[in-house]
C-alpha cells in the first residue's frame, strides 16, 4: 500500500511538472481569468455593457466546454510525457 502511495506521489509530481506546457491548461486559465475579470471590466468601464451581449456568460460556458472537448482530442498523452 505505502508503495502504490508512493509511485502515486510520483505521476503527480511529474505532472504537476510539466503543466505549463499543457494547452489545456492554458485555455482553462486563460477562460477563468476572463469570466473572474469580465463583471469587474464592466463595473469599471460601464460603457463595455453595450458592446459586452447578455447572455455571455452563456456563450463563454459553451466555448468552454467545445473548447475542452478539442482540446481532449488534441491532447491524449500524460502530462509526464510532455
Amino acid at each position: 500500500m505505502l508503495n502504490w502511495i508512493k509511485d502515486k506521489t510520483k505521476h503527480v509530481i511529474a505532472d504537476l511538472k510539466r503543466a505549463h506546457k499543457s494547452i489545456t491548461i492554458w485555455f482553462n486559465s486563460l477562460m477563468a481569468t476572463a469570466f473572474f475579470l469580465l463583471p469587474e471590466a464592466i463595473a469599471y468601464f460601464p460603457q463595455l455593457q453595450a458592446y459586452i451581449p447578455e447572455p455571455t456568460y452563456k456563450t463563454g460556458m459553451v466555448v468552454l466546454l467545445v473548447g475542452n472537448m478539442v482540446l481532449r482530442f488534441k491532447t491524449a498523452s500524460a502530462l509526464r510525457n510532455k
